[in-house]
């Protein structure tokens, strides 16, 4: 059995058995496996207006949009049949999808997507799909196994010498993300890294303020 159907057997039997609603059961590791599996489903433009469009996953399962959902999937069969599972899920059917990106470029080899999950009120999951089956994301897998620099991956946009505090600073764009990275090189010995993820508030009960 290869790495692939293990993990959507796995996948499977929990979205059929587990029929606690997150707020009843805390996400876990298995959850952020089914959520990854569903980055994989390609949505028609038909579902989805702009980005920020909200869609429940019950709504996934409709024999119109299958075509599209299941594209260049691995195993279709066993990908629909999980959708099936997930649509009449109580963990899972009334998930929100608030946020879709989906970008491919074979002029500059990328292949990338990502989806937001309303898991409940306090939560938001988000998921980015790896290089998938397609001949854009076989080429960037290649890409990796030889070149130092990923046409897709970073741009420089800005470079310099902080002699204030002795270093070098480098300000990069992650071009499937629009993700900004800066990166300061000196000769310190003390290694740390912080990931900031903007948290605005929908309303003055001060949440945003407390995930922060």
């Amino acid at each position: 059995m290869t790495n692939e159907n293990l993990k959507m057997n796995i996948i499977s039997e929990y979205v059929k058995k587990n029929l606690k609603t997150f707020d009843n059961l805390a996400f876990n590791e298995i959850d952020a496996l089914v959520f990854s599996w569903i980055s994989y489903y390609r949505l028609p433009k038909a579902m989805y207006k702009n980005k920020s469009s909200s869609i429940q996953l019950k709504d996934l399962y409709n024999r119109k949009y299958f075509d599209d959902l299941l594209f260049d999937i691995f195993d279709t069969e066993k990908s629909r049949e999980l959708l099936s599972y997930i649509a009449a899920s109580p963990r899972f059917r009334d998930i929100e999808m608030l946020y879709y990106v989906q970008k491919t470029s074979k002029k500059v080899e990328k292949q990338f997507s990502a989806m937001a999950f309303k898991i409940n009120k306090k939560e938001l999951v988000i998921a980015f799909r790896g290089t998938d089956h397609s001949f854009v994301g076989w080429k960037e897998d290649l890409n990796m196994s030889f070149m130092k620099n990923i046409p897709s991956q970073y741009e420089l946009i800005d470079q310099k010498t902080l002699s204030g505090i002795k270093a070098e600073g480098t300000v990069l764009r992650h071009k499937k993300s629009g993700a900004h990275l800066a990166l300061l090189e000196n000769d310190d010995d003390n290694k740390v890294f912080y990931i900031g993820f903007r948290t605005p508030p929908e309303d003055s009960t001060g949440v945003a303020h407390i995930i922060e």
